[in-house]
């Protein structure tokens, strides 16, 4: 049986947040695209993660490294790479 490590970081909302999701909301609605304002705002996680009311959900992909001392697989999670307005980072372990 396997495991597989799914790293999540939970974007925190801003003031801006509730305007852009109320547009981001109603292009979906509409099935328009998205206007270049909301891309900016919201950047690659418009496209691979899921943008929610309280805040949006960008998956993170990291290579597990094989640690030869304690024989774990160990993830790790660079923060300067994060989004700026990383608030949490989530880990969900399935088997």
């Amino acid at each position: 049986m396997s495991m597989t490590c799914l790293i999540r970081a939970v974007l925190a909302a801003d003031d801006n947040y509730d305007k852009m999701y109320a547009v981001y909301e109603a292009c979906n609605k509409a099935g328009i695209s998205y206007p270049q304002e909301v891309r900016d705002y919201f950047g690659s996680a418009i496209d691979d993660c899921t943008v929610k009311k309280a805040g949006a959900i960008k998956y993170i992909k990291v290579e597990p490294q094989f640690d030869e001392e304690s024989y774990e697989q160990v993830y790790t999670v660079e923060l300067d790479k994060l989004p700026k307005s990383t608030k949490a980072i989530q880990m969900g372990l399935s088997w």
